[in-house]
């Protein structure tokens, strides 16, 4: 797995320490040079130093975090750990095929905004207007249509991760989930959540923290819905806003990475249910779960062709709603950043919850 971007640069941290290594556990120990590690078959395991504690090459195990620039000594970290380092912008370091390999997360300053609501705390990204070209690029497997290029000009909050239960209960006093039992659920993503429910939960939220509401005409058949995105209330993403936030600058398959084990929950790693949000590491610019674990309503309707051009909202009107990002239910190719699904603004299911925007500029 290779869990951050990989700069060309293969660099060997920490040359001058005396480091150790031993093919499995039980044999002798025999000293190694850094510089000898990409070398060294998978499963070596490493010692350094004096210090104990064995790291193996198994690059989802662990790995080696020091300051920006060198700043001061480095450390081994789990992989858990290793998400916090990467948002203080902390250099992260990792056994590759020739040799070490380094990142560091160039938007990792990005502002936040911390809200709360009934002592529910969450967390929005200040992300600046930009261009990117939306949809698969021409040699993109799994390709289903042409990209388009798009120009966002208003600066827009995301949330850092999906909706989670405990904030859907805080807002709305119930819990539509499905995996809605145990000491973690709080901390799972809310799902079986309609298109209009997610409208409605927007509109109390921006009312519990005094902000306009961003829908109308949320009653009766709700056939006439409007979302005016120049309010300043909380919303959903355009399908637009979705996809520049998940590439977060970046053309990799899935959000943060080519390889989903180290960035989405889904069918094959999921063990049959959502999971906490934020467990998975986070893409560029520090957002998780943006692929797998719950697909994300946006405010779109749906339409066959991507609209591209400026602030595109999709068409007028339409039978379908766009949801993105796969769920811990799909197979890796549907998680990635651009597959796109669509469904009635009635339907709910446990694979669909929803991740907050809001306009700020």
């Amino acid at each position: 797995m290779t869990p951050f971007p990989v700069p060309d640069d293969a660099l060997v941290p920490d040359p001058d320490a005396q480091w150790w290594q031993r093919s499995t556990a039980g044999q002798p120990w025999r000293p190694v040079t850094p510089s000898a590690f990409g070398a060294l078959p998978v499963g070596t395991q490493l010692c350094r130093g004096g210090e104990p504690r064995l790291r193996s090459l198994d690059e989802a195990r662990g790995c080696w975090v020091r300051p920006a620039g060198g700043a001061g000594p480095g450390r081994w970290v789990e992989v858990a750990a290793a998400k916090a380092a990467w948002a203080r912008g902390e250099e992260l370091w990792w056994p590759g095929a020739s040799g070490w390999r380094w990142a560091r997360a160039t938007n990792a300053a990005l502002p936040r905004t911390k809200y709360t609501i009934e002592g529910c705390s969450f967390e929005m990204v200040l992300l600046s207007p930009g261009v990117f070209r939306m949809g698969s690029v021409a040699d993109m497997p799994g390709r289903r249509q042409n990209g388009a290029k798009v120009r966002l000009t208003r600066a827009f909050e995301i949330g850092v991760g999906p909706v989670t239960q405990g904030l859907w209960r805080a807002v709305m006093r119930e819990n539509p989930s499905r995996f809605s039992s145990g000491p973690i659920a709080s901390r799972r993503p809310v799902e079986k959540v309609s298109w209009f429910e997610a409208a409605a939960f927007c509109n109390k939220l921006s009312a519990a923290c005094g902000l306009a509401a961003v829908y109308t005409n949320l009653v009766g058949n709700k056939a006439n819905v409007a979302c005016d995105h120049r309010v300043v209330g909380f919303r959903l993403p355009t399908e637009a806003e979705w996809e520049y936030a998940a590439r977060a600058g970046q053309d990799h398959r899935f959000a943060g990475s080519d390889d989903p084990d180290g960035v989405a929950w889904y069918r094959y790693n999921a063990e049959q249910s959502t999971q906490p949000v934020g467990t998975k590491l986070p893409n560029n610019w520090g957002l998780f779960d943006m692929s797998g674990n719950v697909r994300e309503w946006c405010a779109d309707w749906y339409s066959s062709h991507l609209a591209g051009g400026v602030d595109p909202v999709g068409p007028a009107s339409g039978a379908h709603r766009v949801h993105r990002g796969g769920s811990w239910n799909d197979v890796a190719e549907d998680a990635r950043v651009a597959k796109r699904y669509r469904s009635k603004p009635h339907d709910n299911s446990s694979r669909m919850g929803l991740r907050l925007a809001r306009t700020v500029s």
